[in-house]
């Protein structure tokens, strides 16, 4: 997906870039046409991919089994399959809302009055077999037509330049409509478009739950919700987004709704830049069913079904990004389970994909649900500049990373580790750094030019330059000199001989390396398929000149006493994930627990004691209680299988002690 947006993306933007990094996210405008002939290309190109274009009605299960064996198309085809996936969107039982108006429907095609059916069979069958379902509502906004846009007076977002590739493997090639990239414009609602809304508020649907209202999206509410719902606000942003480069429709977002096509397009013409304005096809909500997620394990696959695994918006999350990242942990999952590998899971110090589902599986949702960083214990450490560090190796033995882009990463990583090795190792007294005009304590220590980067205005230039003026800095103390060897730059990459020495010397107090001269290049592994150069330590050419290594480099170490803390308490809550409860477990056997947690602990069936801890209404005497029956039931069998034996014997006492807090 990254690739295609690469390939499609037509408006690029590094959204927060003016505030930490924890919180920055990339965003790509993709031309919808083309990223579909993009996607549809890559898929063609996979060995032993078959695509098959059929509404499915049903599933095939075997019942005595409890397992799932195909689908039932609605030509009445069986297709047999030992793993199937459903993603049906808004589908299940879809239903279209425009004004008082309604009829069947899972959307709309694009910018059509047509629209593609709902998917009423497979609804049934999913209730049949005792699936939790509910309903939610979404909506999306009218189509406008940008010939008739008056631009002239409106905010003009440009895209960035350059545009920083979502795929890793474009660092090289760049994007390839780089120099076609369009502007989006921002306009605002204003009082008399609110006016409009209010005055045809008793047109808004009704819907056919919860009284009425439906559970739309919390934090992207259609306009007549936010109208509603703020109406000390006297406008509202819009983004006016060109949906392609070869089509005159444009995308209002923000404003999602559901009124009746007249008075969609008179609230438009309200809007600044919008007076004139031509509406290609109007808005509309649409009602639908979702299962309860918490039916779910953490592979996505159901409890109720082997076999069957649901991703996106049928477990209850908004679509986009949520969407997509179920779709490839269920994929992933399913694939690897049909060749009887190992499960894949991402848990919640390693990714956001593994904060969405353990918040889905643990804690189910009541609308559709949105990820934000703010969901994440540790944001600090799952930025988007560290996604391929993180989690490329952990896929490349999954299967679904190929050696080709492991290779990319793995030499990525290597001039990384290159430049923050040199970075933590350039050392200056305290004194010596403020003669290049950074004020530092003055108390006669020595300090890296890392840490020099925790000082605000200090960038990675400006530390750059310094080093660049003084590669070989002046020992606080000359004394006591051991060899330092060029294998202390750590390189990740295997089959790279780094052995070669290269004399450097050190004062050992201070751990201060200091080339006694310019060393000369030495190229080593030259057996090997191509030569490496390794550098003195203080060649500042080791520091990358692409802008994304350097936000990366900087990032790193301008928190890093944060990243360190943060890495302790991942550390902490890895082992608290790995007390195992038994998969069998009867809670209703096990004494001193209220009927509620009975209940909904058999429901659950957590995997773990932080599982069952995220469980709403199971209180902390419950989980000191289960904590305790998972080492006595260890102990009984003589054997810690079921527990991370060290994980037992380092938080023993420190675990009871927070839990009994």
């Amino acid at each position: 997906m990254g690739r295609v947006a690469d390939l499609s993306g037509i408006q690029f933007q590094l959204l927060n870039r003016s505030k930490g990094a924890a919180v920055r996210g990339p965003r790509a405008q993709a031309d919808r046409d083309l990223y579909k002939a993009h996607m549809q290309m890559y898929l063609k190109q996979i060995p032993n991919l078959t695509i098959a274009v059929e509404s499915v009605n049903d599933l095939h299960i075997d019942d005595a089994k409890q397992t799932v064996q195909g689908v039932i198309t609605q030509n009445g085809e069986t297709i047999t399959s030992r793993k199937v996936i459903i993603t049906t969107g808004t589908f299940l039982r879809g239903m279209i809302h425009i004004g008082l108006e309604k009829y069947p429907a899972g959307r709309h095609l694009r910018n059509s009055a047509d629209v593609e059916p709902p998917s009423i069979g497979l609804s049934a069958t999913l209730a049949r077999y005792n699936f939790p379902l509910g309903r939610l509502t979404t909506g999306t906004p009218p189509r406008i037509d940008g010939r008739t846009i008056n631009y002239e007076g409106l905010h003009k977002q440009p895209s960035e330049d350059p545009p920083v590739p979502f795929s890793y493997m474009h660092e090289e090639t760049g994007i390839p409509l780089a120099h076609g990239l369009v502007s989006c414009y921002i306009t605002h609602t204003n009082e008399e478009a609110h006016a409009v809304i209010r005055r045809n508020a008793h047109l808004l649907p009704t819907f056919s739950f919860n009284e009425g209202k439906g559970v739309g999206p919390r934090y992207c509410p259609a306009i007549e919700k936010k109208i509603i719902r703020f109406p000390e606000k006297t406008q509202h942003q819009v983004w006016l987004e060109p949906e392609g480069l070869n089509t005159p429709v444009v995308y209002p977002g923000g404003l999602n709704t559901a009124l009746p096509a007249a008075e969609q397009l008179e609230f438009l013409r309200k809007i600044k830049g919008l007076e004139n304005v031509t509406m290609v096809r109007p808005g509309y909500a649409v009602e639908y069913d979702f299962c309860d997620p918490r039916s779910l394990l953490h592979t996505l696959e159901t409890k109720l079904i082997n076999g069957l695994y649901f991703a996106g918006q049928i477990n209850g999350t908004t679509g986009y990004e949520e969407a997509a990242a179920q779709g490839l942990i269920a994929g992933l999952n399913a694939g690897l389970s049909a060749r009887h590998k190992d499960p894949f899971t991402i848990d919640r110090t390693q990714g956001y994909i593994g904060v969405l589902i353990d918040d889905l599986v643990s804690l189910g949702t009541k609308e559709p649900y949105r990820m934000f960083t703010s969901r994440a214990e540790y944001r600090l450490s799952l930025r988007a500049d560290n996604a391929d560090v993180r989690l490329t190796e952990k896929g490349f033995h999954s299967g679904c990373v190929t050696p080709q882009r492991f290779d990319m990463s793995r030499r990525k990583q290597d001039r990384l580790n290159q430049a923050l090795s040199l970075l933590r190792k350039y050392e200056m007294s305290c004194f010596d750094w403020k003669k290049f005009g950074i004020v530092n304590r003055q108390d006669g220590s020595w300090r890296a030019a890392a840490d020099m980067l925790c000082f605000p205005d200090v960038t990675l230039e400006t530390v750059e330059n310094i080093i660049r003026q003084n590669p070989s800095p002046t020992p606080f103390k000359a004394n006591d000199k051991t060899t330092v060897t060029s294998s202390n730059i750590p390189s990740t990459r295997s089959g790279i001989d780094t052995s070669v020495n290269q004399p450097v010397s050190t004062d050992s107090q201070f751990h201060t390396p200091t080339p006694t001269s310019t060393p000369t290049p030495t190229h080593i592994g030259t057996n090997s398929k191509s030569a490496v150069t390794v550098k003195s330590y203080y060649d500042v050419s080791l520091i990358p000149k692409e802008l994304h290594y350097r936000d990366y480099i900087e990032t790193e170490c301008r928190y890093s006493r944060y990243l360190e803390r943060q890495a302790k308490e991942m550390n902490v809550f890895r082992k608290e994930n790995n007390f195992f409860l038994p998969a069998d477990l009867d809670y209703s056997t096990l004494p001193s627990l209220s009927a509620e947690e009975i209940q909904k602990l058999n429901e659950a069936k957590p995997a773990t004691i932080y599982a069952a801890s995220r469980i709403s209404g199971v209180t902390p005497a419950t989980i000191v209680f289960l904590y305790r029956y998972v080492i006595r039931a260890a102990s009984s069998k003589g054997n810690r299988a079921d527990t991370d034996a060290d994980a037992v014997v380092d938080v023993d006492d420190d675990q009871m002690e927070q839990l009994n807090a």
